[in-house]
């Protein structure tokens, strides 16, 4: 890290090139490339650094339960402390007052009839995408000059998940790994990648994961728990009728299955569910553009000075902010926006 530190413009590929001549130990460790990029070549190298050592260092520690527990912990939390959060409410606008921000207006997305309510605030912390806070959350100039920091920057690598519940455990069946990370053999070196993420399914490398090999607490009665994800790309999913679109899902499930056989054989005879979840799921439970799990792309150089153009007491702590998506990069948003405010707030207060 310290040497990458200074060399802000470098990609992940190019260090590797650097130290590594065997492209098997390369493609090795770009295994898990799919949980932060799409391609190797325009990867920052201080983020590739970053999320690998997390990874390597942490070993993928896993919420039990799911990750809805880790939002109920958080919801417990806010409570205790005298807060409130409220479920299927859309926020529309920011409010400003006297060109300062002062609070939000929303309205409920649960039932027929939408009804609008406003909260007021002295600071406003947004975890909506950048790009939908600059068009459609604030308001005339500040919406545009945001809009205009953020142009050019890359909006990153958006997901296919395939769920999957199983009458019995993949365990049992014989599956030995957590999470197994599968190239198409067409994939030989790193310049493979890319062009292989925009192929068809039957050949696009994905990650199997088997929730049975860990404590999971996310099935009973024996039952088992597995998903499969793969990068993929809104743009081949929209302009479909309703019919088409179902229909592709069906082809993606069966295709993946039948792989997922190939590889653990009983796999399918233990399969009770399958569902498809593809970038246009994603944008709509999260409003995301094209269903962008990582917030933007980290590309190398990639500017943050976007968020110095956010109006004062609005802030952003999510995959869009400064440290990048995935759990750890937004939660870490979430921290450093916190401690921002606290000094914030402890430096206006020794100024009064």
């Amino acid at each position: 890290m310290p040497g990458a530190v200074k060399k802000r413009t470098r990609t992940s590929e190019t260090k590797k090139s650097q130290h590594i001549r065997n492209d098997d130990l390369k493609l090795i460790l770009l295994g898990n490339l799919r949980y932060f990029h799409d391609d190797p070549y325009s990867i920052s190298l201080n983020y590739y650094l970053v999320a690998q050592g997390s990874y390597y260092g942490g070993k993928a520690s896993y919420v039990k339960g799911g990750s809805q527990q880790l939002s109920n912990a958080l919801v417990s939390v806010i409570e205790e402390n005298g807060g409130t959060v409220k479920l299927n409410s859309l926020a529309v606008e920011i409010i400003f007052k006297n060109d300062q921000p002062s609070g939000v207006r929303y309205e409920s997305v649960k039932g027929k009839t939408k009804e609008e309510f406003s909260d007021y605030a002295g600071v406003i912390i947004v975890n909506a995408s950048v790009p939908a806070l600059a068009e459609k959350l604030l308001p005339g100039n500040h919406g545009i000059e945001l809009s205009e920091k953020i142009k050019y920057i890359k909006i990153g690598a958006t997901l296919l998940t395939v769920y999957f519940g199983f009458s019995k455990s993949l365990r049992e069946v014989g599956n030995r790994y957590y999470s197994t990370f599968v190239f198409d053999p067409a994939i030989k070196t790193q310049k493979d990648i890319l062009q292989n993420n925009h192929s068809g399914f039957e050949t696009r490398s994905f990650t199997l994961v088997d929730y049975s090999q860990l404590d999971s607490g996310l099935a009973t009665g024996g039952k088992g728990v597995g998903a499969v994800c793969c990068i993929d790309y809104a743009s081949d999913w929209e302009g479909m009728d309703r019919k088409f679109y179902l229909k592709k899902k069906d082809h993606v499930a069966e295709t993946i299955v039948a792989r997922c056989e190939k590889l653990i054989p009983g796999f399918r005879n233990a399969l009770e569910f399958v569902e498809v979840g593809t970038p246009l799921t994603v944008n709509h439970y999260t409003l995301n553009p094209t269903g962008a799990v990582y917030g933007f792309a980290q590309n190398p150089g990639k500017p943050t000075d976007y968020l110095n153009a956010l109006p004062e007491s609005i802030y952003v702590a999510s995959a869009w902010g400064k440290f990048g998506g995935g759990f750890s990069g937004s939660i870490y948003s979430g921290f450093m926006t916190a401690l921002d405010v606290l000094r914030k707030n402890r430096t206006s207060n020794r100024s009064n």
